[in-house]
This record gives C-alpha cells, structure tokens and sequence, in this order.
C-alpha cells in the first residue's frame, strides 16, 4: 500500500540516536523536511565538530549537517520521534526505552538483532517495557544517496497501520516515497537477513565467479530469507517487497554495501580480521549470520547458504570450499 501523503508534514521533534552515516543521512533528510532535529552520539569530539564546522569530517565532509547535535542522550528523550540508528548489537548498552510515553514514536532503522537475545530492535525494545509506538523504516537506500537527495523508496512498518502512517509522513518527500506496512515482524528481518546474502554474493565477486552464480545466490538467499522470516510470523510478501528483495538487490551486488565489501575481502583471502579493517565500519551481517544460523537449527528451518557462511566466517571451511558445498547438495524442488 502506498504512502498517502501529498503534503508535506507539520514540524515535529524529532531524535537521532546514532550518528554514523545513516543516522546522520536521515537526520540531515529530515531536518530539511523543516523537523526540529538534534543528533545524539557520545563521540564528544565528533559532537563538537558538527556544532562548530556543520560537517561529518568521517563520513560526510562535504555535506552541510543542518540539524543540532549532544552528547547528552537525555535531552533527546522528549522528542515526538526517536529513531535509533545505532549498531544493533549495541543497543542493550542503552536504558532509554523504559523512559519513553505511550505519546511517542521509537523508530528503528537498524538491521540486525541484539545479540544477546536474538530479537529484532523492536522486539528487543518491547521486551525492554518501553510504552511508545514501535515502528521500523527499512529499504533499499544507501546514506550516501539521502543525503544526495537521489531518489530512494522504503517500507515504514509498525504494528498498526495508523502508526506506520505516521511514520511514513515524517520521512515522505519528493527524494524519499514511503509505502506502508503492518508486518513490522517481516520488514525488520528483511533487513537483517539480506546482510547475510550479501555477504555470501560478495564472497562470489572475489572469487571472480559470473553474474550468473551472483544471480542463482541471491534468488536461493530470498528463498531462505522467507523460509525463516514466515516461521517467525512474517508474511512472504514483505519479503519480495522493497525491505526484502529490493534491499537484496541494492546490498548484494554494489561495492558501497559494507556487507558485500566484506565479503568481496573474504573472497579474495582476507581473513574476517583483516576484512573487518578493510570495510571499517560496522558490518551487521557479520554478527548476523551466527545469531540466525542458530536459530535455525533450533527451529528446524533449512538455511544452507547462512549455515556455510557461518563456517566460512569460522574459518572452518574456505571461501572458496563455500560454492562447492552448496553446487553439491542434492537435488531438491524449487
């Protein structure tokens, strides 16, 4: 279902949590929507670098940050909105869901799970006690092209369609069209689990191998990503839709993804080390893939590209052994 919005919406107050690049490439897209936005990070030296110079010096040089930034997490936890872009294996370091109001939104925009419980950001927050609104804004859109104001389309989920209008009215613009959702459930494992296929089809690309076994990855990969995400609830049309397929697609086969870079390194013979320090910044799908390969076990689910990705990531088997294993199993239906 599409966005319904057709004018732009009034100013709300509106948190980041997080200012790597997506955190700082939504707060820059919505600050100049007209919304009173201040970022939130406890890098004080990154901090007082936005304030003084309106620049990202790590990530966004070149780009005019038009929206305030604190170290001071408290001062944002009035805001209508809070959105929470930090990396997900993070976030139980953080106790500020319990402190939020029935009256505000929690926005997730992250792709992963809390390594700690296995739960997507928003169940992970639920079971924190938090009483706002849960929603995730999810899809293919890298930070780099919000910021550039290249046009982009995402899914914003929440339980409640009303909720994920809301949502959809504070991000909707002429470079960012928001469809809607209510299966919160599928659009955040949509997100986290084409980091692990992305890391498989990187893999592929530093092997050398063609566009065709890339192509045969990421379509058997959509298939495990909708085998696992329905058994927890999801519905397999969110996966084929811009949080799923359309996020695959965008991470899976480009070299600004850092999942697919970190496993273009494994295929050239990094060790997961080394690749770490190539990519530099945050890799989910690397901390994802362990988490959903023992939840498959546990609930029976078949995933023989993330458990063989695991291994590589392991070290047990070699990258180059990754292809074999999978080309050699037997026969099946599609």
């Amino acid at each position: 279902m599409s966005c319904a919005v057709s004018q732009p919406a009034a100013a709300r107050h509106v948190g980041v949590i997080g200012l790597g690049y997506w955190g700082t490439a939504l707060a820059t897209h919505l600050a100049r929507l007209g919304h009173h936005v201040t970022g939130w990070s406890r890098d004080a030296d990154l901090v007082q670098s936005i304030q003084d110079t309106k620049r990202h010096l790590t990530c966004f040089p070149e780009h005019t940050l038009p929206f305030t930034a604190t170290t001071k997490l408290e001062a944002l936890l009035a805001s209508d909105m809070i959105i929470v872009a930090l990396p997900t294996r993070a976030i139980a370091e953080y106790d500020f869901a319990a402190k939020l109001t029935a009256h505000q939104y929690l926005i997730s925009v992250m792709k992963g799970f809390e390594l700690a419980s296995a739960l997507t950001p928003c169940a992970f927050f639920q079971a924190r006690g938090t009483a706002a609104k849960l929603a995730t804004l999810s899809g293919p859109s890298f930070a780099i092209d919000v910021m550039d104001g290249t046009p982009v389309a995402v899914s914003a989920a929440a339980s409640s369609k009303t909720d994920a209008q809301a949502v959809a009215n504070l991000f909707h613009s002429s470079s960012m069209r928001v469809y809607l959702s209510d299966d919160l459930i599928g659009v955040e494992l949509g997100g986290a689990l084409k980091n692990i296929i992305a890391l498989a089809s990187g893999i592929c690309a530093g092997l050398c191998f063609g566009d065709s076994t890339k192509a045969a990855l990421m379509t058997r990969g959509l298939a495990e990503m909708t085998r696992f995400a329905v058994h927890f609830g999801a519905r397999s049309q969110t996966l084929s839709g811009l949080s799923g397929l359309g996020d695959l697609i965008l991470t899976a086969s480009s070299m600004q993804s850092r999942n697919y870079s970190f496993g273009y390194k494994l295929g050239q013979g990094a060790t997961p080390e080394q690749a770490a320090l190539a990519v530099g910044s945050t890799t989910e799908g690397v901390f994802s893939t362990p988490v959903v390969t023992r939840m498959a076990k546990q609930h029976g689910i078949a995933m023989p590209i993330t458990e063989v990705l695991n291994q590589v990531l392991l070290q047990v088997i070699r990258p180059e052994d990754m292809v074999g294993l999978l080309m050699t199993r037997p026969a099946t239906e599609e």
